[in-house]
């Protein structure tokens, strides 16, 4: 038996825009970061108001451990149907989480509702990922991981900036190569030079 006979069913990546799909993963991990920032800003606030100190903690917890679980399980669907489904899953998730915590009357319910935020964005963050490996070239990816990287850190100016500077910058191997044709340049100058003296 080969290999490719014990390998399991790839998914082929549809054929898509790949500046709208650039837009749309950066809007996705640009709301998950936001969300983050200001659950972390108004929930001492929220915390006070619903008087449930005692379950302050909980309210981070629980969001990261929904989290782990279903970035386990985003992987395998990924692989298995591809990343499209599972992405609308976990922002449908996402969503229902943000009503469940914002209609929150007491702090149980706020805490369900970032459990249910974490089972969303595992599963988004996930299929990100899943859509950069099929979508892009390997010589595209680090740009697009660029991208990802100042929508999480959009929130603070200093952290965007220093992001969106990096991916103006060319490619290591391409400054390695312009540097090598410099370098080459030179020495057959230099050469030409001693012939002629």
């Amino acid at each position: 038996m080969t290999v490719s006979e014990t390998a399991g069913p790839t998914v082929a990546a549809p054929a898509v825009s790949k500046r709208r799909l650039t837009i749309g993963l950066c809007v996705n991990v640009v709301a998950i970061a936001f969300e983050t920032i200001a659950v972390a800003t108004a929930m001492p606030v929220a915390a006070r108001e619903l008087n449930g100190l005692p379950y302050y903690a909980w309210s981070f917890s629980l969001f990261l451990i929904g989290m782990l679980f279903s970035t386990v399980v985003a992987g395998r669907l990924s692989d298995r149907i591809g990343p499209a489904k599972p992405m609308l899953a976990g922002l449908s998730i996402f969503l229902v989480g943000l009503v469940v915590a914002g209609t929150a009357d007491h702090m149980i319910q706020l805490v369900g509702g970032r459990l249910v935020q974490g089972l969303g964005s595992g599963l988004l963050n996930t299929a990100v990922f899943v859509c950069v490996a099929q979508a892009y070239t390997i010589v595209e990816r680090p740009r697009i991981f660029t991208f990802i990287s100042i929508g999480c850190g959009g929130a603070t100016p200093t952290t965007g900036a220093a992001g969106l500077r990096s991916a103006r910058q060319e490619p290591p191997s391409a400054r390695k190569g312009r540097q090598e044709s410099r370098s080459k340049r030179g020495k057959v100058r230099g050469t030409a030079a001693t012939t002629l003296l």
